[in-house]
C-alpha cells in the first residue's frame, strides 16, 4: 500500500524520507500531494479515514501477502460499504479482529483516541494513576510501551498534517489563494494558513 520513498523540499533543497502511497498515485495524484512522513500508525490512519477509495487496495494486499488487516486501518462499523463484493472481503477480516493481540503500536492508537476525543491533556500520559491503569489491564506492559507526552505530541501533528493534505484536496475548488486556518497541537502550532494550489 505504501512504499518507502524521499520528498525533496524545494526551498531547503533537502530530502525527506517517508512514504508513497500507491492508492493516491492509483487515483491520479502526484507524488508530492501522495507523500507522507509519519509512521506505521500514521498510515493506518491516512487508510482508516480514506477507506472509500482505498479500502479495497489495502485489503487485497493484506490478502496477497497473507497478514491480518490492522484495525486502525478497518472503517468504523457505521462506514462500512453496502456493496457486497467489499462486505464479503470485509466479513472475515473484521471476524479475525474481534480477538486482537495486545500491540504497543495499538495501545498508542488507543491512547491517542482517549485523549483526542475526550480533549485530555497530552500530559495525561505522565501521570502514575494513568500508567498504573494501562498497567492493570495489561500486566505483560513496561514502562518503555507506554508513551510519553512528546510522542503523543508527534502523533497529533502528524495527524494534524495528514488532515491539512485532506482538507487541500477537499479546497481545491476554493479560487486560488489562501484559506485562514490554525491547527496547534499542545504548545506547537503545526501551519498558519492552508495553501489552496491546484
Amino acid at each position: 500500500m505504501f512504499t518507502p520513498g524521499e520528498l525533496k523540499d524545494k526551498a531547503s533543497d533537502k530530502s525527506k524520507k517517508g512514504h508513497i502511497c500507491k492508492g493516491c498515485i492509483a487515483m491520479g495524484h502526484s507524488e508530492k500531494n501522495s507523500f507522507f512522513s509519519g509512521d506505521n500508525s500514521m498510515l493506518r490512519t491516512y487508510v482508516h479515514w480514506n477507506w472509500g477509495t482505498h479500502g479495497e487496495m489495502y485489503l487485497k494486499i493484506c490478502q496477497k501477502i497473507g497478514i491480518k488487516p490492522n484495525e486502525c486501518a478497518l472503517p468504523n462499523p457505521e462506514d462500512m460499504p453496502s456493496d457486497t463484493t467489499m462486505q464479503t472481503h470485509l466479513d472475515g477480516f473484521v471476524q479475525a479482529t474481534l480477538n486482537v493481540k495486545w500491540s504497543k503500536e495499538g495501545l498508542l492508537e488507543h491512547i491517542l483516541d482517549f485523549i483526542i476525543s475526550g480533549d485530555q491533556s497530552f500530559h495525561v500520559v505522565e501521570e502514575k494513576p494513568f500508567r498504573k491503569l494501562l498497567k492493570y489491564q495489561h500486566p505483560a506492559t513496561q514502562e518503555s510501551d507506554i508513551p510519553h507526552h512528546t510522542k503523543i505530541q508527534e502523533e497529533v501533528i502528524e495527524k494534524a498534517n495528514l488532515a491539512i493534505q485532506r482538507l487541500k484536496e477537499e479546497f481545491k475548488i476554493v479560487p486560488a489563494g489562501f484559506l485562514d486556518a490554525t491547527i496547534e497541537a499542545g504548545a506547537h502550532k503545526v501551519c498558519n494558513y492552508i495553501e489552496i494550489s491546484s
